[in-house]
């Protein structure tokens, strides 16, 4: 009972191989990361069948993962954990289709996580259970597919080995990424940015360890006891600015807002926290302009003293939240314009609830549906005046009036029914677009 399955290397090459059969379920992967010579080497032996399945089975290890460990849904981590799951998944296919020895199984880009994970305070325990849970799911898949794919005379002989692949490289990567992990973390230690970040970390713990003033003085050189304008800076994920730019920017920043005294913090390798201080009360100046190409920033509202420097900073991380699902094109998101969106956006299912009832069909994606919520929502910021509407939006009274009527009929009441919950609906339309919208 011998076949080209049966038979070892030669017969990997062959055409007859199951991988080469796999094909995606349904829907094309959405493939997030940049093409390079792992996927051409793939496509090139494989076959673009092959390469789709597994690129839609590394999104849902992926997935997987951020479910399991909710500490990695950050947007770089992300980027990181998806794009090791793709070189593991492809790499896994060819090592099943060739047989050319797991020695020569080198996915490198999954080890680009360690350094990133300890940067942001991410515990190893969280990676090792990300690591774990992508396996079972690519052990699930992969088997479903021999079952369905392989001769049933050769199943469990294949099966077997595909358990074996996944098993040793598993263990591989798990020995590999826990010796990073602790390289990084010990490199990392031996920075200022470590003993500054932790006891920034100290000052907003409310339940930690107590800070004096004059600690966070002599450490950190911030007076803590001052007017704070709370600040993140983050780089799209496209962007190619580094740590340091990323830095210089956050203080750069601050410093044209008025700020006379600064604290910059690097969290990972895309973003950063960073504080503005001084003595005096006021109003800190920041603009759109005064944010690079390829960043983006939240600020905080600003409050004074250890309550305020906290405050700040939790404002700043939600409005960060909000950015990441912003359907805006913009670089500067400010709490004190985004609150109640920020409110509303901490139980997102409650608030998409919201949101269609009360915007009904006035709730729809297309785009003369979505120019009849702009054109109510300036209508209501106005007080309802025609030609203060008509001129902000540059069109006709006429036109206002008739858009309002028929925003009025979609949404099945009228405006003055409900206008509280019907601005914040609008306002969250605005900003999450199809987050909330359907």
């Amino acid at each position: 009972m011998t076949s080209r399955l049966a038979r070892g290397v030669a017969a990997r090459d062959d055409a007859d191989s199951w991988v080469v059969g796999l094909r995606p379920p349904g829907r094309r992967a959405e493939s997030a990361i940049d093409p390079g010579p792992r996927l051409e080497s793939a496509l090139r032996v494989l076959g673009p069948g092959p390469v789709e399945w597994g690129l839609e089975l590394a999104t849902a290890m992926t997935e997987a993962m951020l479910a399991a460990v909710p500490e990695l849904a950050v947007p770089d981590v992300e980027v990181e954990l998806h794009r090791g799951s793709v070189a593991v998944v492809l790499g896994s296919l060819l090592e099943l289709h060739t047989s050319g020895g797991l020695a020569n199984l080198e996915v490198p880009e999954i080890l680009l996580g360690p350094a990133e994970l300890v940067g942001r305070g991410i515990g190893i325990e969280h990676m090792l259970r990300s690591i774990h849970t992508a396996h079972a799911v690519g052990m699930r898949a992969m088997m479903d597919e021999c079952a369905r794919l392989v001769p049933p005379e050769l199943r469990f002989e294949e099966s077997r080995r595909v358990a074996d692949v996944l098993l040793e490289l598993t263990g591989s990567l798990l020995d590999v990424m826990t010796q990073e992990f602790a390289e990084a973390h010990v490199a990392w230690s031996a920075t200022s940015s470590a003993v500054r970040r932790e006891l920034v970390q100290e000052i907003l713990d409310p339940a930690g360890p107590g800070v004096t003033a004059g600690d966070v003085r002599s450490v950190l050189g911030y007076d803590l006891e001052a007017h704070h304008l709370a600040v993140v800076l983050w780089a799209d994920v496209s962007s190619e600015v580094s740590a340091p730019v990323l830095e210089s920017s956050a203080r750069a920043l601050v410093r044209r807002a008025g700020a006379t005294g600064t604290l910059v913090v690097p969290v990972g390798r895309r973003q950063v926290w960073a504080w503005g201080s001084r003595t005096v009360d006021g109003v800190f100046e920041v603009t759109p302009a005064d944010v690079p190409d390829g960043v983006r920033c939240a600020l905080g509202v600003v409050g004074r003293g250890r309550d305020g420097f906290r405050t700040g900073h939790r404002q700043a991380m939600e409005v960060v939240g909000v950015a990441e699902h912003s359907v805006r094109d913009a670089r500067l998101f400010r709490y004190a314009d985004l609150e109640l969106v920020c409110i509303a956006a901490r139980d997102l299912p409650s608030a998409r609830a919201m949101v269609q009832r009360e915007l009904g069909a006035l709730g729809a994606l297309d785009d003369a549906t979505t120019e009849l919520r702009e054109t109510l929502t300036c209508y209501l910021a106005v007080e309802r005046s025609l030609n203060r509407s008509a001129e902000a939006l540059h069109v006709a009274r006429s036109t206002v009036a008739y858009r309002v009527r028929r925003a009025e009929e979609l949404r099945g009441a009228p405006i003055e029914e409900r206008r509280p919950q019907l601005q914040v609906a609008l306002m969250l339309a605005e900003e999450l677009g199809p987050q909330v919208l359907g």
